[in-house]
């Protein structure tokens, strides 16, 4: 039998009443919105304004690739054409009127946050559903993404281009972003496994090869993340979406808008999440 001090101390430690609950506190984040929730649950665990409608940058690409898979086969053309390149910011080394075929399109756009890429494909959609110039083209693809972001719960979301490229109208809130990266997940792993692919060598159909690296580099360092996306332009500064498993069967949505320090922030939510 074990001495009354003994035993009183045992029962303590397993009363759960008695049990101090430890909490983590939550890191110091940089971006002027984010959100931290487990896939599949309304609450978050972390956030900050993530209804308000900001600008998204590059996280736009999710909702243009989404779209690319469920318009296009695998074995579609994509042309580079001249249209597509005339876009600022960053493009790939592919030459105007050199053609991919749509997976490899997906990567450029991915991978290294290509905008040429995220136009060319958005021009292949619209060609596909009617438009006859690129100008039609691209109107019917935003008019089909504001459609799907509708559908699929995104109330804080409107698109005015495929790239994410500043604009008063072109806005998502985190809230939309986790929305957006759970129906990838569910619905799309293929272009989830693409966003995660650290570095790739993509060819066109005319035989030119082009290396890219991720535009993420916390996959290096954290390489059980599922899925990434990354996104910069002056008006939005730093954004960042992640997809990253925690307890079993269970997966993390992490979304940075507005940050100073993407990376920075990022790491810590992951560390915290750990």
């Amino acid at each position: 039998a074990l001495p009354k001090k003994q035993l009183a101390g045992e029962i303590l430690a397993l009363s759960p009443r008695t049990v101090p609950r430890v909490t983590i506190p939550a890191p110091e984040i940089s971006a002027e919105a984010y959100l931290v929730r487990i896939a599949g649950e309304r609450h978050a665990l972390l956030s900050r304004r993530e209804l308000k409608r900001m600008k998204p940058a590059s996280l736009t690409k999710l909702m243009t690739a989404a779209l690319a898979v469920e318009e296009m086969g695998p074995s579609e053309i994509i042309p580079f054409s001249r249209g597509a390149k005339e876009v600022e910011a960053i493009i790939s080394n592919a030459e105007a009127d050199e053609t991919f075929l749509r997976d490899n399109a997906l990567t450029l756009a991915l991978v290294s946050s290509a905008n040429d890429a995220a136009q060319a494909l958005a021009e292949a959609i619209g060609r596909k559903r009617g438009g006859h110039t690129f100008a039609e083209a691209m109107d019917r693809t935003v008019a089909l993404m504001n459609e799907k972001a509708a559908a699929i719960g995104m109330g804080s979301t409107h698109f005015v281009n495929p790239v994410g490229l500043d604009d008063p109208e072109h806005f998502m809130s985190a809230g939309d972003v986790a929305v957006l990266m759970e129906y990838i997940l569910r619905q799309h792993q293929d272009i989830a496994a693409l966003s995660r692919m650290s570095e790739a060598t993509v060819s066109s159909r005319e035989g030119s090869a082009y290396a890219v690296e991720n535009t993420d580099d916390l996959l290096k360092e954290f390489p059980a993340i599922l899925a990434s996306k990354t996104g910069f332009t002056e008006g939005a500064r730093g954004t960042l979406a992640l997809a990253y498993p925690v307890k079993p069967h269970a997966t993390a949505i992490i979304v940075l808008l507005g940050s100073r320090d993407r990376m920075s922030d990022g790491r810590k939510l992951i560390r915290w999440l750990e």
